[in-house]
């Protein structure tokens, strides 16, 4: 890891993982190029957004990128999402397990998110690059 400039992190960064089980996965998907990967990631990253916006802890959300797509290793009909979700700083009480656990019941415990179905075992928060 690179080691910059300390204590300036304007938010904090938590990696949700999840797979999506009815967009087949493809070239097309995987290429950050085509409008497909426009079209998906767009569409993803609006259903975040909007789901963390209606939830308890919309006060301190900021917002979610969408970073990549992969094949997931069992099954090539479905889609796996790696995103990133940005929070307030002055977020204590925001931690993975609360994200985690508000993911889960905004999305029908992690089955459904908008017109994407889910695999509920596939959904996971990390927390990002942190100073300590």
């Amino acid at each position: 890891g690179s080691s910059g400039s300390s204590g300036s992190s304007s938010s904090q960064h938590f990696n949700l993982n999840f797979t999506i089980t009815n967009l087949p996965y493809s070239q097309d998907i995987a290429q950050p190029s085509t409008t497909k990967y426009q079209q998906t990631k767009r569409s993803i990253e609006n259903a975040l957004n909007q789901l963390f916006r209606n939830s308890s802890i919309k006060s301190y959300f900021s917002d979610c990128q969408v970073l990549a797509f992969r094949s997931v290793s069992n099954n090539n009909n479905h889609t796996g999402v790696d995103s990133l979700c940005n929070f307030s700083p002055l977020a204590r009480r925001v931690d993975r397990v609360a994200i985690y656990e508000e993911f889960l019941r905004m999305t029908h415990n992690g089955t459904q998110l908008l017109n994407f179905t889910l695999d509920r075992k596939s959904v996971f928060v990390d927390s990002g690059p942190s100073s300590g």
